[in-house]
């Protein structure tokens, strides 16, 4: 049985501001709290973890952790650093997460706190993208001119019997050249609870203009159950234009925690991805 699925994008980074001013009591208390935005994959490649400090709400600009100390140990003992290339961006050599290893991120700012996440292991191998295909769409502008537009589907066979998060996350790009996945890419998670072990097709539900958007690189992911529930609480959370991390419920439960301070919040998470990749190519 082949299922068909459609998901909002949606930004995974917690560097978000607000347009207009919200008062909601307390919020700006709770300024100067560390923002971790990490993703560690098992792609061989360059990885990036940005850190900043949250503001007010009535602020529009996020300062950058700068001079901290950032590495992954894994549990063979092997030490990855990242190394500071932009203010409150670390990056690491070129290296790969490895299935079955587990993984534990450090962060230690330049005034002497250590953070440090929960254990998270690399377990499952993510389906392959069965395949990527295109559909023409278009709309009138307010000039009367017609628009053409495109949307991809992806498809995938859904392994049977065994539980698996999904994490999405593509770009586009006019000459196929892509660079290091990062906060800009868009973004989008999903459970196969409704349609376990069956072939399934996601519609990304952003359109993409041909004569620009001439190629779009797309990165499918297997990640754990706590990842996917704050991923996807973020996603919500934002469509339903509350406050992300902030929300007038339950915050947001990180997997980082100060080592010195257990009672601080910590915002962001250390999410640990199988990933698997393909692109497709827009004909004008």
């Amino acid at each position: 049985m082949k299922y068909h699925l459609f998901f909002l994008m949606f930004f995974t980074s917690l560097w978000v501001s607000c347009t207009e001013p919200i008062n909601v009591p307390g919020l700006d208390d709770q300024s100067n709290q560390l923002v971790v935005d990490a993703v560690f994959t098992s792609e061989n490649r360059v990885h990036v973890i940005y850190l900043s400090r949250s503001t007010a709400i009535t602020n529009t600009s996020f300062p950058k952790e700068t001079g901290a100390i950032v590495y992954l140990m894994d549990d063979q003992g092997n030490r990855i650093d990242f190394a500071e290339g932009n203010p409150g961006s670390y990056f690491s050599t070129v290296v790969a997460a490895q299935p079955g290893h587990t993984y534990m991120l450090y962060v230690i700012t330049a005034n002497g706190n250590r953070y440090v996440s929960l254990p998270e292991t690399l377990t499952g191998t993510p389906p392959p993208i069965k395949n990527l295909t295109s559909f023409d769409d278009s709309e009138v502008d307010g000039n009367g001119n017609v628009v053409e537009f495109a949307q991809i589907e992806i498809t995938l066979d859904d392994p049977a019997n065994e539980e698996n998060f999904y994490y999405w996350y593509w770009q586009s790009d006019s000459l196929g050249q892509f660079g290091i996945p990062d906060i800009s890419w868009r973004s989008a998670t999903d459970s196969d609870e409704l349609f376990n072990g069956n072939e399934v097709v996601f519609a990304l539900e952003e359109e993409f203009t041909r004569s620009v958007d001439r190629f779009v690189k797309i990165y499918q992911a297997t990640i754990n159950r706590d990842a996917y529930v704050f991923l996807s609480s973020i996603k919500r959370q934002i469509g339903n234009e509350q406050i992300p991390i902030f929300p007038p419920n339950r915050p947001l439960e990180s997997n980082l925690a100060n080592e010195n301070d257990p009672k601080e919040r910590v915002l962001g998470y250390f999410v640990l991805a199988n990933v698997t990749a393909d692109t497709i190519r827009l004909a004008p």
